[in-house]
């Protein structure tokens, strides 16, 4: 599943997302700009890129931008229209977020890794994160009784979207779900946890 997928499935099944926009034509991106130009100064943007056709679960190695002004947008939007579906949505300010990070299973094993404080879940790729598999009795690698509940509350996430999954027929043996959550509530849901990808 590639990341526009992802995020369908995620919205589709009620688990938190951004409000996003595929942006595939010129006059898609003419109802978005529409609805968006005239967003409150300081809004800022962020803008992923999908191969056209071309299922891929790759984005990682794609063009990709966040914390753009409107017109840094519509730059990306139009230099990168021609050969990519381009995801786009409202960013949210790293310094808003209280923890993020992964949870996987990988086999029959459940995995989670994170980083405390203000930050976005790249973060992971350039410092070392806190992880743990998760076990009956295993304590969580936190004194911070929020981040504790925090995982709790991730964790529960989680076994609700494999069950998705599941239902659908998409759950493979190894998943792997970005995860935030913030001071405030965001996203379509209002709510502190949001969810980034499912891969």
């Amino acid at each position: 599943m590639n990341k526009i997928q992802s995020l369908e499935f995620l919205k589709e099944n009620e688990f938190n997302v951004m409000p996003f926009r595929v942006v595939s034509t010129p006059n898609q991106w003419a109802d978005f700009k529409n609805i968006y130009i005239e967003s409150a100064p300081g809004t800022l943007f962020s803008g992923r890129t999908q191969p056209k056709g071309i299922p891929t679960d790759k984005s990682f190695q794609l063009p990709f931008g966040r914390g753009f002004t409107f017109q840094e947008l519509e730059k990306f939007v139009e230099q990168n229209m021609v050969h990519y579906d381009i995801l786009v949505y409202q960013s949210l300010d790293p310094e808003d977020c209280i923890v993020k990070g992964n949870i996987a299973m990988m086999g029959e094993e459940v995995w989670v890794e994170f980083l405390e404080g203000p930050g976005i879940v790249r973060d992971l790729e350039h410092t070392t994160p806190k992880n743990f598999k998760i076990e009956i009795g295993a304590g969580i690698p936190t004194d911070d009784p929020q981040i504790s509940q925090i995982l709790r509350e991730v964790y529960s996430a989680f076994l609700k979207i494999t069950d998705a999954l599941a239902f659908q027929h998409l759950l493979r043996n190894n998943v792997v779900v970005e995860w935030g959550y913030y001071k405030e509530p965001v996203g379509f849901l209002s709510q502190n946890l949001i969810f980034w990808e499912v891969r």
